[in-house]
């Protein structure tokens, strides 16, 4: 399976006196712009995820309802409890393992993502990556472990969208 795992994008920040509650803080209009401008670049690398699954924060299922309809993906997008940035990343594995799917989105948070890539890749108590807000890794995935195929920062993602 090629999993790809995507960080939400740029939200509001918490200090903002306009600020929700955690689970509803949404994208900003730079957010929301940018992170479209990263699912453009995604597209141009022929991405076309048959499932994306989403943490259920908001700013999370904003960014994974960007990046569904800029990638031309038809079905729901569904909730994953297990993607919220506070459960065991291990979960996120068990729920993968037997999909059909042959590649998923996963849109969720740091460092959860980063968590769950060292779990994927078989070491979870040593994450090595700093997903920044609206980055993507790449990986192929087994139940039996995985393997990087490349890391992406958002701004390489917004070079890359003039090339579809």
């Amino acid at each position: 399976m090629e999993l790809l795992l995507m960080r939400h994008g740029i939200a509001i920040d918490r200090e903002d006196p306009d600020c929700p509650p955690e689970e509803q803080r949404q994208l900003t209009p730079e957010g929301e712009a940018r992170t479209r401008e990263v699912a453009q670049g995604l597209r141009s690398l022929g991405l076309k995820p048959e499932l994306v699954a989403s943490s259920p924060l908001l700013r999370a299922l904003q960014t994974a309802q960007i990046a569904a309809a800029v990638l031309g993906h038809r079905g729901e997008i569904e909730e994953w409890p297990e993607l919220a940035y506070w459960v065991d990343p291990e979960r996120v594995l068990e729920r993968l393992d037997g999909l059909p799917a042959r590649q998923v989105l996963l849109v969720g948070h740091r460092p959860h993502l980063d968590l769950l890539l060292a779990a994927a890749l078989g070491d979870p108590e040593a994450p090595f990556t700093v997903l920044k807000k609206a980055g993507v890794a790449l990986l192929d995935w087994q139940p039996e472990g995985g393997e990087l195929r490349w890391l992406l920062t958002p701004a390489i993602l917004r070079r890359l969208r003039g090339a579809d």
